[in-house]
Order: C-alpha cells, then structure tokens, then sequence
C-alpha cells in the first residue's frame, strides 16, 4: 500500500471528452489497480465536447502530449526501473515521441536518487515536474490538455511481475529500452576507443548499508512527502546476499590474468 504518498484527488480534479471502446470494457475501475485508482475516483467526463485554444474553462494550454506518473518508491532502483520500463511501453503503445513529452509526476515523494533517468532518458525539451513543482508552476489555474494519458501502474511491469524461473530473454522491447537509458545517459561513449578485445566485468553485489537510500534521499524541503514517516529506518541490513560474495569477486579478478584463445583479455 503507497497511499502515504499519493493524493486522493476529489471527483473533478481532471475531466474531458474520450473515445470510450466498450468492447473492451469501457471506462472501468478495474482498469485502474493499485494507486491508479485515484486517478479514475478524480475524472469527470462531463465535459461536453472539445474544448477551443481561446475557451475561458482553460487559463493555460499544455500543446504537448502529457504522462501522468505516480511512481511505486524514490530510493529503489528494482521499484523505480518499474516505473521507468512502465513509461517507455506506455509511450510506445501511445506513439508519443519523446521530443514531444512532458511528463507530470504526481506523487508526493522527492525526486529522489534516480532522478537522471527522469530528466534525461525522458526530457522532451521540457523537465519532468513533480507535485511540487506543479504546484509551483500552475498554481489554482485551470489547465488544459492537448492529449494527457495516465500511464501504466509500477507494480504491473512485466520486468518485475515474472518472478518465477522464465524462458523469456534478450526481448527486443528490453533491449530497445535499455538502449535508450544508455544512450540518455552518455553511457554510450565508455567503450569509444576501446579494444573491442578487452572485456570489462563489472561485478554489483547487495551489501548491508549503514543507512537506508529512502532516508539518505529523501528531501523534505523541496516536495510534500514528510521524511518523518522513515525515522524507523536505521541501518539496513539485508536477508539476500550473495554467500561467498568474497570468493566470487576474486575468481573474477582471476580472469585478469588469464589468456583466451581468441586473443581477448579482460
């Protein structure tokens, strides 16, 4: 349950004119799990008819495409890479481009430690804005959206939900996706130059923190979530870690030494 860091927008908060497919259901709550429901409580579809550019119901008009995102946690990158992948689908299955996008954040929580992924695998020439700076930007106006889309919800990704031992890899929509993370992130250009012989292993391990990232990131003064509620959280020690964490990092320093047929090294 993450309802500590949502809103529960009252009925009206958003509204407006869809093209509704009754054949797959229609305009349900059962389309909206989790915190997504919130969104379906707060839409009113009275709207009737479009709504024109110089209408006196909008004081701004947003021209470009808008995601809404209420992500599952700010500190975790296994939470937060649900969101992440959850976006780059949802913008496929939309045909958004991304020079287009502006993305709302509309939770409570602070940016947090994985903010780049944000502001630059996803900028469209506008930063991401979260609840805090929306409220700060629009204020009490009324705004109006060319196209705006609630995108999927967090715990739904289909990198996360297959828990158990699957056949499934190498999918071309992970692939693509982790493309774009690489490239955003200037993360291409580590290996320009490099002999294409030289392998390079890099070795993440699960290691007892002597503070936990929610704590260590959260920021009060610049979002509306209270850091209060994580005063419980001391130092984490963690339940699934590699056993023999040691032995392992030395048979891969071992390899450094070792020549391979093919002429590469690592």
């Amino acid at each position: 349950n993450q309802q500590h860091s949502k809103l529960k927008w009252s009925k009206g908060t958003w509204g407006g004119t869809c093209s509704v497919d009754q054949n797959n259901g229609g305009w349900e709550k059962k389309f909206f799990p989790g915190w997504n429901e919130n969104w379906f409580n707060a839409f009113s579809p009275g709207i009737n008819g479009p709504i024109s550019p110089d209408s006196d119901q909008c004081d701004v008009w947003e021209e470009s495409p808008t995601l809404i995102v209420e992500r599952d946690t700010f500190a975790n990158f296994f939470h937060n890479s649900e969101d992440f992948f959850n976006t780059f689908v949802a913008l496929s299955v939309l045909k958004w481009p991304i020079k287009d996008l502006q993305i709302f954040i509309t939770d409570i929580y602070p940016k947090g430690a994985f903010w780049p992924i944000w502001s630059k695998a996803y900028f469209g020439g506008r930063e991401p804005l979260t609840a805090w700076d929306l409220e700060r930007k629009y204020g009490t106006k009324r705004v109006c959206f060319r196209k705006a889309a609630v995108t999927i919800l967090g715990a739904a990704a289909p990198i996360a939900v297959a828990s158990w031992d699957t056949e499934c890899f190498g999918t071309s929509l992970v692939r693509a996706y982790a493309d774009l993370v690489v490239r955003s992130l200037g993360l291409h250009y580590v290996n320009k130059g490099r002999d294409q012989k030289t392998v390079v292993v890099t070795y993440n391990t699960r290691r007892t923190q002597s503070q936990w990232p929610e704590r260590q990131f959260c920021d009060t003064d610049h979002s509306y979530f209270d850091c209060g509620q994580l005063g419980h959280l001391k130092s984490r020690g963690l339940g699934r870690q590699v056993r023999n964490d040691n032995a392992v990092e030395q048979a891969l320093k071992s390899l450094e030494g070792m020549t391979f047929s093919i002429g590469a090294k690592v």
